[in-house]
C-alpha cells in the first residue's frame, strides 16, 4: 500500500526544522533582551542617581553552574525597594563585608537599578552574542534544511526511478527517545554510496540487507539520490 506524500512543511519538521526554528526564536528573544539592557544602561548613565543600599543577604547556589547572588534594600522618597541580582563571587564577598554598597537607580522608576557597575553592559554583550548565534546559526540551519527539502521535491518531479539493493542498515549515532536512529545505505553506479533519512529501526525492519528499494536519481548527477520511501508520510 502506497502512503501519501509528505508536504514541504512535514519534511522541514522531520529534518529538525523545529529545532532550527527554536534556535531562531531564542535569537530573537535575546535581541529583545539586549535592547532592554542597552536601554536601561543608557538611562542610568544619563539620569541615574547614586545612593547607598543595605545588603540584606548574600548566597551562592549551584544548578547547572555555580551562581553568586546579592539582595539589597533601599529607600527612595520614603518608599522601600528590594532588588536581587546575580553578581561575581568577588563582588558578593565585597558586598557582604561592606554591609552597605552604592547603587544607581532611575528616578522615574526607582525599581530600575544597577547593582554591580558594568553589569548591564555585560548582559547586553552576552545577549547580543546569543542573538547572533540564534539568528544567524538558526537561520543557516533553516536554509540548509529547506535546500534539502527543495532537492527532494525536485527529484520527486524530475528524478529517474531505479531499483537498488540495500547494502546495510547503518547506525547513525543519533538517539531519539532512547532509540538509536538508522539509515538505509545503497550503492550508486559510480561506486559512491547514498543513504536514506534517519528513522526508527522499526520502520526499516522490512528492509534487510539485499532488499530491493526504489530510489530517485538526478539525470544530471548534480543531486544525491534519495530513497522514494523518504517522500512518504511517516507513521
Amino acid at each position: 500500500m502506497t502512503r501519501p506524500k509528505a508536504t514541504a512543511f512535514s519534511f522541514f519538521m522531520r529534518f529538525y526544522g523545529w529545532a532550527a526554528g527554536f534556535l531562531v526564536l531564542v535569537g530573537l528573544c535575546a535581541t529583545l533582551a539586549a535592547f532592554s539592557f542597552a536601554q536601561r544602561a543608557s538611562l542610568l548613565d544619563r539620569e541615574g542617581v547614586e545612593i547607598q543600599a543595605r545588603v540584606n543577604a548574600t548566597w551562592s547556589e549551584r544548578v547547572s553552574r555555580r551562581s553568586f547572588n546579592v539582595e539589597v534594600g533601599y529607600q527612595v522618597d520614603g518608599v522601600s525597594y528590594a532588588h536581587t541580582a546575580s553578581v561575581t563571587e568577588g563582588f558578593m564577598d565585597w558586598a557582604e563585608e561592606q554591609g552597605t554598597i552604592p547603587i544607581r537607580y532611575w528616578p522615574k522608576d526607582p525599581s530600575v537599578i544597577e547593582l554591580q557597575g558594568g553589569q548591564l553592559s555585560n548582559w547586553f554583550w552576552w545577549s547580543l552574542a546569543l542573538a547572533c548565534v540564534g539568528i544567524f546559526g538558526g537561520g543557516y540551519w533553516c536554509w540548509k534544511i529547506w535546500t534539502r527539502v527543495a532537492q527532494m521535491q525536485w527529484l520527486d518531479k524530475n528524478g529517474e526511478r531505479h531499483s537498488v539493493k540495500v547494502l546495510a542498515r547503518a547506525k547513525s549515532g543519533t538517539t531519539i527517545n532512547g532509540v538509536e536512529q538508522v539509515h538505509l545505505i545503497w550503492e550508486e553506479p559510480d561506486g559512491g554510496r547514498c543513504q536514506s533519512a534517519l528513522n526508527d529501526p522499526l520502520r526499516f525492519q522490512d528492509y534487510p540487507e539485499g532488499t530491493e528499494i526504489e530510489v530517485l536519481r538526478d539525470p544530471s548527477g548534480q543531486r544525491p539520490s534519495i530513497w522514494a520511501g523518504d517522500l512518504e508520510v511517516w507513521p
